[in-house]
């Protein structure tokens, strides 16, 4: 019973603390005595009014020098003409843009002829037979 009564006389010490608290009132723990809080901080903040300063003068520089080059002539020279490249044969070896209908089987037969040389190790590359997507 001793215990029970005790807790509640420590809760409602805390309570009362935290209602002093809240009421703007600070609690001396060592003393054991309320105090009243004498200033407080300004409850919005505004900052120093701004103060400006007059620009300096502007600094003066010593003239240019007046010293001349004689006119050197003028020589236009025509752009040299720089044709796009084709990115296409970059990501297709066999693509050539130039080619026929009737060309189309024999390219057709020399791509498959490489491809297949390709697949199974005609270019030395140690990978072996099969699809290499790299």
């Amino acid at each position: 019973m001793k215990r029970i009564l005790a807790m509640a006389v420590a809760g409602g010490a805390l309570l009362a603390a935290s209602a002093a608290a809240h009421a703007g009132v600070s609690v001396g723990i060592n003393i054991g005595a309320p105090a009243v809080v004498v200033a407080e901080p300004a409850p919005v903040y505004r900052p120093a009014p701004a103060v400006y300063v007059p620009a300096p003068a502007p600094v003066a520089y010593a003239p240019a020098p007046v010293a001349y080059a004689p006119a050197r002539p003028v020589v236009v020279a025509p752009v040299p003409v720089r044709y796009r490249p084709d990115y296409r044969a970059d990501y297709h070896p066999g693509y050539h843009p130039g080619y026929h209908r009737a060309e189309y089987r024999e390219a057709r037969r020399e791509w498959r002829e490489r491809e297949w040389a390709h697949r199974h190790d005609g270019h030395r590359d140690y990978r072996g037979p099969g699809r290499h997507w790299d």
